[in-house]
């Protein structure tokens, strides 16, 4: 069955594709709660992925996938991730960073595959948003360590075009040519501050992703009228090395990579029709809106 758009990543992607779908335009999702990238998370997800595209045919696949990778608090016992509470707010602890390149790119490796099982469809990258702007995820002195400080809150947007850049470079090193990088905060730079965070300062509000749907929207329909690259030269492409030296994992974020077990990374998503309450997820399940919504 033909769609024009397949969202794949968080609950970032299942709103996105809400937002799309408003629009008229049909879509599918392929979507986990607090899905995160790691070696065993992506395997789960190009499965359900692949049994996506078994049954819709999309011009375009949209990931929305970065939010729960990028993002990391970095503590005096090492670096650590985002964790759910048992009431689904998002927590961190420790002094909140992104990434640094090298390990970014160590991301984009891992997530690669996913990114390939798509074929030679236009792939559109969204990039993270900016997250704990306005608010703590909680009143704990250990948690967001350095939301007052200056280097969190007025360098974020500037760390955050960084990484649009870089994951461009990587993109262009492995030959994918028939893709963008899309960075949120210039979709949504006209909304009032109050109007794209709610109580929730992890999750944007309605608002926020109806503007980002038309913005990719926009965008996508001048990447889908280029050349869609060949498969083989895909293929072929991932046995390249970058034109620059490959980077080395930061001593920093040693322990951002390593089995892949974690229960925020290793979950793959079902792959369901949309149905339910609310938007669609269950707190500590999965949800996926597979086929069309």
């Amino acid at each position: 069955m033909q769609c024009k758009y397949a969202v794949v990543g968080g609950s970032c992607a299942y709103l996105l594709a809400n937002a799309i779908k408003a629009t008229g335009v049909e879509v599918a999702a392929a979507a986990a709660k607090n899905w995160r990238v790691t070696a065993i998370g992506v395997k789960a997800m190009a499965k359900k992925v692949g049994e996506m595209l078994g049954q819709v045919s999309p011009e375009t696949v949209i990931f929305y996938c970065l939010d729960e990778t990028l993002f990391c608090g970095v503590r005096e016992e090492g670096v650590v991730f985002p964790k759910v509470d048992t009431t689904g707010r998002l927590h961190l602890q420790g002094a909140a960073k992104v990434l640094s390149k090298e390990s970014q790119y160590e991301v984009f490796l891992e997530l690669l595959p996913l990114l390939m099982s798509v074929g030679t469809r236009t792939i559109i990258l969204v990039m993270p948003f900016k997250r704990w702007v306005t608010a703590k995820c909680c009143n704990s002195a250990e948690h967001l360590t350095n939301f007052e400080a200056a280097e969190w809150s007025q360098t974020l947007a500037g760390k955050l075009e960084e990484a649009t850049k870089n994951f461009k470079s990587f993109l262009f090193t492995k030959n994918i040519r028939n893709s963008m990088v899309v960075n949120p905060d210039l979709a949504v730079k006209d909304l009032p501050r109050l109007s794209v965070w709610g109580e929730d300062p992890v999750t944007p509000s309605e608002p926020y992703f109806k503007k980002l749907a038309a913005y990719i929207m926009a965008k996508g329909e001048k990447t889908s009228k280029k050349r869609p690259q060949d498969a083989s030269e895909a293929s072929s492409s991932n046995n390249k090395k970058p034109r620059q030296h490959q980077p080395q994992l930061n001593t920093a974020d040693q322990h951002l990579h390593h089995s892949g077990s974690s229960s925020r990374g290793g979950h793959g998503g079902q792959w369901l029709q949309r149905g339910g309450r609310g938007r669609g997820y269950h707190h500590r399940g999965y949800y996926n809106s597979g086929g069309h919504f």
